[in-house]
């Protein structure tokens, strides 16, 4: 089967460092209920960080690193050599590796920051035996996965995982807890806001059908809201369809 060109691919996340980017960044936050869900699990832990050495694996343009309050956390970004042509951005503050081995020093890191990556790596159980194996006696994982999410950055888009998967690959940690992110009524409202903005880049790109699409959905923008932060919040509806997982563990203590 061949590759299919992938027509609109995800905007990059990019780190809240400037005014504009700011701006962007939580205004997608609000519009973007996959990134609401990942910021409601990844930001207390972050935002909770004192002295310790974090690794976050494939870290895009490091769009989290700003939840980290504290100076003294010691903080390692890593995408692989690959990340301009596979997603479409380049971090010159990123360490480069090939996707196999990390290159830190085992037991070095207290915590393992890792979001909406695992999908993207051939064999995501190498990489999760490669982030125990640079944590810490007693060190933990913090990793998010979507579920329900479409094929995003073709052909590098591999895996969707049910959370007894997640518990498998996670097996060799201690107090594994895997929560859900959202319920179907995200996930619904959530594919609503995609098509909107789906419309919307084809607008910008002159199709002459978009806008009216776009201003055909867009009534529909404040309900989608309202009612996907309901599921996200409040857990109205169901979670066996969730937008994604949250994993996170802890290393085995000596």
């Amino acid at each position: 089967m061949k590759n299919k060109r992938e027509r609109y691919r995800p905007q990059v996340l990019k780190a809240p460092n400037s005014v504009w980017t700011k701006i962007g960044f939580r205004l997608r936050a609000l519009g973007d209920l996959q990134l609401a869900s990942i910021l409601l699990d990844v930001a207390p832990v972050l935002k909770a960080l004192g002295k310790e050495k974090v690794a976050d694996v494939g870290c895009g343009d490091m769009p989290y690193r700003h939840l980290i309050r504290s100076e003294k956390v010691q903080y390692i970004g890593l995408d692989i050599l690959e990340s301009p042509e596979y997603f479409g951005y380049s971090n010159p503050g990123a360490v480069r590796f090939d996707g196999g081995r990390i290159p830190i020093v085992s037991s070095s890191m207290d915590l393992v920051l890792c979001t909406e990556v695992l999908e993207h790596h051939p064999h995501p159980e190498r990489l999760i035996a490669e982030m125990r194996r640079i944590l810490k006696p007693g060190g933990r994982v913090l990793v998010t996965v979507p579920w329900s999410a479409r094929m995003h950055f073709i052909p590098n888009d591999y895996h969707r995982f049910t959370r007894y998967q997640l518990d498998r690959l996670f097996a060799e940690f201690e107090n594994v807890k895997v929560s859900v992110r959202g319920t179907d009524l995200s996930v619904i409202c959530n594919k609503v806001i995609v098509l909107m903005m789906r419309n919307l880049i084809g607008l910008r790109r002159g199709s002459p059908f978009a806008a009216f699409r776009f201003l055909g959905c867009l009534p529909m923008l404040p309900l989608a809201l309202i009612l996907g932060y309901l599921g996200l919040y409040l857990r109205v509806g169901s979670e066996d369809d969730p937008l994604g997982f949250t994993i996170q563990a802890r290393t085995k203590a000596n």
